[in-house]
C-alpha cells in the first residue's frame, strides 16, 4: 500500500496551479487606479508593503503549478521586497516562466528582463534546497510590483499540496484552487484558519476553490514553534478507502503496518541481557521504564546528525537495520530505530507496549514514528 494513502501529509514547498500556462505579454491582470494611488492601508496601518492579491492554483494531475503575487510598497521599509526568492527542491521539480513588472503610481510600468539567480540554501543526502532569486526593476515606494512563474514537480515524488493563507505581509485577497489527480478520491483539512473562514467545497469537475480576504501578517515570536505549524492552512490528502468511516480506515492502516512493526520488535532474545543488566528486579515500574529509556539515549542517533553527503556517508559506512537487534548490535540508528528498540525492551522487560504513531514536533509535513 503506497505511503501516500495512509498518512495526511501536507507539503509547503510547492502549491498552486490549476491551469498553468506560459506567460503571455498581455494577460497580466487589471490594476485599478485605487490600487495605483493607495499610501495605506487601513486594516494594516503601520504595514511597509501588503498583499493586493495572491494567486495559487494547483493542477495535481499534472504536477504542475501557477502562482501570481502583487504587492504594494507604502514605506521605504517595503522596497526589500523587490528581492523576490523562490524556493525548490532541485531533485524533485523545477521553477519555470518567472516573469515579472513594477508599476509606478503614475502608470508607468517596467518589465522583469534581468537575470534569475540560483543559490543553493541546503545540499546533503543528494538533495539540494535552492532559491531562484531575482530583483524587480525601478520600485520605489508607492509602486506594484508583480510576478508570476510555475513549479513542475516530479510525479514520482508524491507530493501533496498545502494553501498556506498567511504570510510576512498583510492580504488584502487571495485565490487558491486545487485540481486533484484523476481517480483519486481528495480530502482536505483546516488549521487555525482566522475567524469568518470556511473550508472550501469541491466545485465544478471536482475543483476545489477558496477566496479569502484581510488577512493580517504573520507575526514571529521568540521560542516559537515551527512558522509552518502556526500558520493557517488548508492540506489535502488522497484517502485510499474514501466510502468507509474514519475508525474504519485507521484501522486498515494499523495493519497495513503493524507486521512491519511486529517483526522489528518482537521476537529477539538476544536483547534480554540488556534488560536484566540494565533494570533491577525490585525496580519499580516507572523506574523500570526511566532506566531502559536512559540506555536506549545513550545509542547513536543518525536523525539529529548534521547531514552528511554521498561521500561521507560512504566513508562511514552506516548500515540499515532491519530489527531492534541489528540496531543494538550497530550501536546506533535511526529515530524511527531508537524508537523501536524501546519499544522492544520495554516489551522484554514484561510490559505491554504498543507503538503509537505521532506527528513530528518540528515539522507539519513528515513521515510519523512511534
Amino acid at each position: 500500500m503506497p505511503l501516500r494513502f495512509l498518512v495526511p501529509l501536507g507539503v509547503l514547498l510547492l502549491v498552486a496551479s490549476l491551469h498553468p500556462r506560459p506567460a503571455a505579454a498581455d494577460d497580466w491582470l487589471p490594476i485599478t487606479p485605487e490600487e495605483l494611488k493607495m499610501t495605506s492601508e487601513l486594516l494594516a496601518p503601520d504595514a511597509p508593503a501588503i498583499y493586493l492579491y495572491r494567486q495559487d492554483d494547483t493542477d495535481d494531475s499534472l504536477g504542475r503549478t501557477y502562482n501570481y503575487s502583487r504587492i504594494k510598497i507604502l514605506a521605504t521599509a517595503g522596497l526589500k521586497q523587490a528581492d523576490v526568492e523562490i524556493y525548490l527542491v532541485k531533485e524533485l521539480g523545477e521553477i519555470q516562466n518567472i516573469r515579472g513588472r513594477t508599476v509606478n503610481p503614475d502608470g508607468s510600468v517596467t518589465l522583469f528582463d534581468g537575470k534569475v539567480f540560483e543559490r543553493t540554501i541546503v545540499k546533503a543526502r543528494g538533495i539540494r534546497l535552492l532559491a531562484k532569486t531575482f530583483t524587480l526593476p525601478n520600485v520605489q515606494v508607492g509602486s506594484i510590483i508583480e510576478y508570476k512563474y510555475e513549479s513542475h514537480w516530479n510525479r514520482w515524488a508524491w507530493l501533496l499540496p498545502q494553501w498556506t493563507l498567511n504570510d510576512d505581509l498583510f492580504i488584502k485577497r487571495a485565490r487558491f484552487s486545487m485540481q486533484p489527480v484523476r481517480g483519486l478520491t481528495l480530502r482536505w483539512t483546516g488549521h487555525r484558519l482566522p475567524p469568518g473562514v470556511h473550508l472550501p467545497q469541491a466545485q465544478d469537475k471536482n475543483v476545489v476553490r477558496m477566496e479569502v480576504e484581510n488577512l493580517p501578517a504573520f507575526q514571529t515570536e521568540d521560542y516559537m514553534p515551527p512558522e509552518g505549524e502556526m500558520k493557517a492552512r488548508v492540506e489535502f490528502y488522497y484517502v485510499r478507502f474514501p466510502g468507509i468511516d474514519m475508525n474504519t480506515y485507521w484501522s486498515n492502516v494499523a495493519k497495513a503496518l503493524g507486521p512491519y512493526v511486529k517483526k522489528f520488535t518482537e521476537g529477539h532474545k538476544e536483547l534480554e541481557p540488556v534488560v536484566s543488566q540494565t533494570v533491577a528486579e525490585g525496580d519499580p515500574p516507572d523506574v523500570k521504564l526511566q532506566k531502559l529509556y536512559s540506555r536506549v539515549q545513550r545509542l547513536r542517533n543518525l536523525s539529529y546528525e548534521p547531514s552528511k553527503t554521498e561521500k561521507e556517508e560512504l566513508r562511514e559506512k552506516l548500515k540499515e537495520s532491519a530489527s531492534a537487534e541489528t540496531v543494538w548490535k550497530h550501536q546506533y540508528g535511526t529515530r524511527w530505530d531508537l524508537n523501536c528498540v524501546y519499544l522492544a525492551l520495554v516489551r522484554l522487560a514484561g510490559f505491554d507496549a504498543a507503538a503509537v504513531y505521532v506527528a513530528r514536533r518540528d515539522a507539519i509535513s513528515s513521515m510519523p514514528g512511534p
